[in-house]
């Protein structure tokens, strides 16, 4: 697959959440990935404030700001070749974690099941974050559904400071979907910079207010 195709056929899912942080986050990821090429991109999020707010900021790019709960997507069944999370599953995730609150496994339960249902056959989900892979796996396996790899994500200017993870789950291939695999892939490997940049720079910024 060429770089142009994937730019035009990649169908991207984007959810956040309503903090000043992420709000930072949705801004530079959406707005990156846009500059990569990725045009073809549907970002959610459950305040109304955010979402006018970026489509007020961002009405040049070509892409859609939708305001929904990610625990009840509005998507058809395998709509979307790869979604991307940072920071959403996070902001639901509070107690202990090696005995999570009930609200927080049935929370973090619907996201993951939604994001299964709305992927299409060989999609991918990446997910972005600083908590420790033992602690999220648990969370995110789907045996039946995904095969779930975690990768050691460096800081690309070598600041050091916090270290992340990249989880990648790539849904089981049907007779559908066999030709979006390459496009998750090669937009894997474009995002990781972009995103893991946007978000030790936002952090940075978050730990010198503290």
């Amino acid at each position: 697959m060429s770089f142009i195709s994937v730019v035009f056929e990649a169908s991207l899912l984007i959810p956040n959440i309503n903090t000043v942080t992420n709000e930072r986050l949705l801004q530079t990821l959406t707005a990156d990935l846009h500059t990569l090429g990725y045009s073809n991109q549907t970002s959610v999020d459950f305040s109304q404030v955010v979402i006018d707010a970026m489509k007020s900021k961002y009405a040049s790019l070509n892409t859609r700001w939708i305001l929904m709960d990610v625990r009840e997507l509005d998507f058809p069944d395998a709509s979307v070749d790869i979604a991307i999370d940072k920071g959403t599953l996070d902001a639901f995730i509070h107690g202990s974690l090696w005995d999570p609150p009930e609200d927080v496994r049935t929370n973090v339960g619907k996201y993951v099941d939604e994001v299964a249902r709305v992927l299409r056959p060989g999609g991918l989900w990446l997910y972005i974050t600083y908590r420790q892979p033992h602690f999220l796996k648990p969370h995110l396996t789907r045996e039946n559904i995904w095969d779930l790899s975690v990768e050691p994500l460096k800081d690309p200017d070598g600041a050091g400071g916090f270290d992340y993870f990249g989880f990648i789950m790539k849904k089981h291939e049907g007779k559908e979907g066999t030709e979006s695999v390459e496009e998750a892939r090669e937009l894997a490997s474009n995002v990781e910079d972009a995103s893991l940049k946007s978000e030790v720079v936002a952090r940075q910024e978050v730990i010198e207010k503290a």
